[in-house]
């Protein structure tokens, strides 16, 4: 079981990285805003579905696809330390630092909603 499990996971995984690269492509209004909005946008909407998709009644199969799988490959949290960090070189450290809470908060927030609503 376990085997079909990391198989499934994979799979789902395969899929939601490419999903995030092709959003990534995207124009990323760094002029309007000065970080990427691809990736906050990413991250808040996979949170809200991650808390969606734990409190509905699914298979451990499809948990496994649709949450570790394609919500764990879409979301990322090294893509966010990095441009947290870029960002900090490019401008100022309280920009970086809010960008980052920001990102946390509303992650936390969306999550939250998304599991009240499943």
């Amino acid at each position: 079981m376990l085997f079909k499990l990391t198989i499934i996971s994979a799979f789902g995984s395969a899929l939601g990285a490419e999903v995030r690269y092709f959003i990534s492509r995207y124009p990323r209004f760094e002029k309007l805003f000065a970080f990427s909005l691809a990736t906050i946008m990413i991250n808040i909407s996979g949170s809200f579905i991650l808390g969606i998709i734990l409190d509905i009644p699914l298979s451990i199969e499809w948990k496994s696809f649709l949450g570790s799988g394609i919500i764990g490959g879409l979301t990322t949290f090294s893509t966010l330390i990095l441009e947290t960090v870029s960002l900090s070189a490019k401008t100022n450290k309280r920009r970086s630092i809010a960008y980052l809470f920001i990102s946390i908060v509303l992650s936390l927030i969306a999550f939250e909603f998304g599991w009240q609503l499943g």
